[in-house]
């Protein structure tokens, strides 16, 4: 086997679906659609070819001598992370049990893993061991929300309409030359720019430190089709003039108005309707379709954040207390919750009875933990759920 040998790429925010590549192949997609589920992720992972269902039925059939990167891209929240199926999500516990079983049967030498989410250091906080020869980046801490760039503005106007819309902030690097540390600090320093202010999210690392002095070549490949930029950790040094791109050095004070809108990742539905809203000729069908699903969606989170605090003081008796309760984040190195099949419990059974989470509602899988790790049985949950979502709002 090759020493670099498969590469994992689950770009699912970007539509991008699951691939399963070795380094030396093509790069077709491999899970589409239905396909892209976590079941298959872990199958996937774990070099099960009788567990996977659809697609090319391609897995990780790696050995104790090789090399493998992960990059997952999607919606997140405390203690998970979003799949297509509106049901369907990965669980932190159940990722990283997946994860000791690898190596557990010694199918990798080394392993590196890039997570692009709200919350998704809480997918390892806590949960990775440092010996099992991982070592993982999250585009932000337990806490907080990762953070969408290049959004337009009122004063810029996409070329196309169905690019009309946040692209998503990345960065490129010199594969050869470049350590997976210095490529963490640089994107560290640039998410936490102090021109973005409270809009901004805290890079993290978990796992093997040791593993930060490999060069990013070590797992994602030596010959990249595109040109790549190369890092000063105060500079930005446009790619070779062979490529057939023009291409513009931006700095972190220049004002542009991609660069600029900086959201929340879960607020980027709103700035989506607003802008499109905006832009959408007064009086037209157009502008009150958009009208109507900004309210439904301004609506929706409404009802879920009074179902939530509702739920709350039910079960703790004030809104202060509740509030205190169940906004309660755990000291770093600690995870989300104790009890994982109580959290998974309390998720099901409010989506049974309240309707399904939606991206924004998932936040609040942190209350449910917290509700868990505070004793709340299931009995209690749903004597405060059922009068609280029956209630019409």
């Amino acid at each position: 086997m090759s020493w670099v040998k498969f590469f994992v790429a689950f770009l699912i925010s970007i539509m991008i679906p699951l691939r399963v590549v070795s380094l030396d192949s093509s790069s077709e997609n491999d899970y589409t659609g239905k396909h892209v589920t976590s079941e298959n992720l872990y199958a996937v992972i774990l070099g099960n070819k009788s567990a996977v269902t659809g697609g090319s039925g391609k897995v990780l059939d790696s050995g104790p001598n090789d090399h493998i990167f992960i990059y997952y891209a999607d919606h997140g929240a405390p203690g998970m992370l979003g799949m297509p199926g509106e049901l369907d999500v990965v669980y932190a516990n159940d990722l990283v049990h997946v994860l000791k079983k690898k190596h557990e049967n010694k199918a990798y030498r080394k392993m590196v893993i890039y997570i692009e989410a709200c919350e998704s250091g809480s997918i390892f906080d806590g949960l990775l061991p440092k010996n099992i020869n991982i070592y993982a980046t999250t585009a932000s801490n337990s806490r907080e929300s990762s953070y969408a760039t290049y959004c337009p503005d009122d004063d810029f106007s996409s070329p196309l309409s169905e690019y009309d819309t946040c692209l998503g902030d990345f960065d490129k690097a010199n594969l050869r030359e470049e350590t997976l540390q210095h490529q963490c600090k640089v994107v560290r320093r640039r998410t936490i720019n102090s021109n973005f202010g409270e809009g901004s999210s805290h890079v993290m690392e978990y796992g093997n430190m040791h593993q930060r002095n490999d060069v990013i070549e070590c797992y994602m490949g030596s010959n990249p089709i595109n040109d790549n930029f190369s890092y000063d950790i105060n500079h930005v040094v446009p790619p070779s003039p062979r490529s057939q791109f023009t291409t513009t050095t931006l700095s972190s004070t220049t004002h542009h108005p991609l660069i600029n809108a900086h959201h929340d990742q879960r607020d980027t539905i709103i700035h989506h309707f607003s802008h499109k809203l905006r832009k959408a000729p007064s009086g037209s069908r157009e502008k009150r379709e958009l009208q109507k699903q900004l309210d439904e969606e301004i609506n929706g989170r409404k009802v879920t954040d009074y179902r939530i605090y509702e739920i709350g003081r039910l079960l703790f008796g004030t809104q202060k207390n509740s509030s205190l309760i169940l906004n309660h984040v755990r000291s770093p190195g600690q995870p989300l919750v104790d009890d994982w099949d109580c959290l998974k419990l309390h998720v099901k059974t409010y989506e049974k009875h309240c309707g399904r989470l939606t991206i924004y509602g998932r936040k609040y899988t942190r209350a449910f933990a917290n509700m868990c790790n505070a004793g709340i049985s299931t009995d209690q949950f749903v004597a405060a759920l059922i009068p609280t979502c029956s209630t019409k709002i």
